[in-house]
């Protein structure tokens, strides 16, 4: 009886170990089984996040980024207004004290175009970038001022006569000047206009259809104010000292009837009504 008891006893035991046993082979099969799933998984997320940036990090496509290591970069100038009914307003202004990605105004008239970062380089200069730094709030179909100014189709008119808000692209600011037609006017997507060349020429323009869309005043001096702003010696000539006056001489504040209804936001890929004028090639 005594030798049936030991036997179990005995087998107890080794069951008792032989379990512990195998959970500790288990614990020691997950730890490393663990430790290659995350290194996998955090290849997947680098090769994910290389794929998508690889456009916006290349630098390669023009407007190119000064990022300081030495390589050319680009240093853009475009002649822009905003026009209700016909009339020019004020330049806007940087709205906020830094720039962080390049694309900016010092309230001349002009849309600065030199990227300090990829995002704002390439495909990535578009006029969005612009809105955002001047606080701007465009939509397909009006926008609002920094101060606070809305003016919305259905709900501004111009002397009684519906409007609507378009946007004229010429690819040579000099040609607008000249009264050549516009290149290319938009109808939606406004904020997805890209910048592709040096001296162009925008007017965001909220006016009855149909109705001519003037250049910015800006666009005839353009060039000279595009190379005065890149500083040194030329920026203090009479030349640009005097184009640099007349440009802010030539701008003046109109007051629109304007709605108190913040225009909704959409997001839209621009929309071409018109590809007339001059080729810009």
């Amino acid at each position: 009886m005594a030798k049936a008891t030991s036997a179990k006893k005995v087998a107890r035991v080794a069951a008792r170990s032989g379990g512990k046993t195998a959970a500790a082979r288990q614990r020691n099969w997950l730890f490393p089984a663990s430790i290659v799933a995350i290194v996998v998984l955090g290849i997947a997320v680098l090769v994910y996040a290389r794929s998508n940036n690889l456009a916006a990090t290349s630098n390669k496509t023009h407007p190119i980024a000064n990022l300081n290591d030495g390589k050319p970069s680009d240093h853009w100038h475009a002649a822009f207004q905003i026009s209700v009914c016909g009339k020019e307003l004020t330049p806007v202004n940087d709205a906020f004290s830094t720039d962080t990605l390049g694309i900016h105004t010092h309230g001349d008239g002009l849309i600065h175009i030199h990227p300090f970062a990829t995002l704002a380089a390439g495909t990535g200069a578009k006029m969005s970038r612009f809105f955002t730094q001047t606080n701007l709030q465009v939509t397909d179909t009006g926008f609002k001022m920094p101060d606070g100014k809305v003016y919305e189709a259905g709900k501004t008119t111009c002397n009684g006569k519906p409007a609507v808000l378009r946007l004229a692209q010429w690819n040579e600011a000099l040609k607008a000047a000249a009264g050549a037609k516009p290149d290319q006017i938009y109808t939606t997507g406004f904020g997805g206009v890209h910048f592709t060349r040096d001296f162009m020429a925008f007017t965001l323009d909220f006016a009855p259809a149909g109705s001519t869309i003037p250049p910015p005043s800006t666009a005839a001096k353009l060039k000279t104010l595009g190379e005065c702003d890149k500083g040194g010696a030329a920026a203090q000539t009479p030349e640009c000292l005097a184009a640099q006056a007349q440009a802010a001489q030539s701008t003046a504040t109109t007051l629109p009837p304007t709605s108190a209804t913040t225009p909704p936001t959409t997001a839209t890929t621009p929309k071409t009504t018109t590809t007339k004028g001059s080729s810009g090639k």
